[in-house]
């Protein structure tokens, strides 16, 4: 029998937050992403997890998140960067070479 089978059920998983705690850190974030337009998106997401991870337990051990805004913000423009570019040649290379070769076909040289 392992360690994690002697622990109850009740007892493996806690959350001791309560939503008066995390409302004004939800309406702050909301307020400045709205003032920023958009670009406090990860600041807020880090403090909200901040908050959610600081306050659950899993086998006795609190949760920590140690990720910063900076690091959601370059992994977003890492990612729009990786699949936007593919996309962006697929959209506007393939309308290149149907104008490149029609319009040759359709002049009147």
């Amino acid at each position: 029998m392992s360690e994690i089978d002697i622990i109850a059920p009740e007892h493996r998983f806690g959350f001791t937050g309560n939503w008066r705690e995390f409302l004004p850190i939800a309406l702050s974030n909301a307020l400045l992403t709205l003032v920023t337009l958009g670009i406090y998106r990860f600041w807020a997401i880090k403090r909200e997890r901040d908050y959610l991870w600081s306050h659950t337990w899993f086998l006795d051990d609190w949760l920590e998140w140690t990720g910063t805004g900076k690091e959601l913000l370059l992994g977003f423009i890492t990612a729009a960067f990786l699949l936007g570019l593919p996309l962006f040649v697929l959209q506007f290379g393939t309308q290149a070479m149907v104008y490149y070769c029609c319009s040759s076909a359709f002049s009147l040289e």
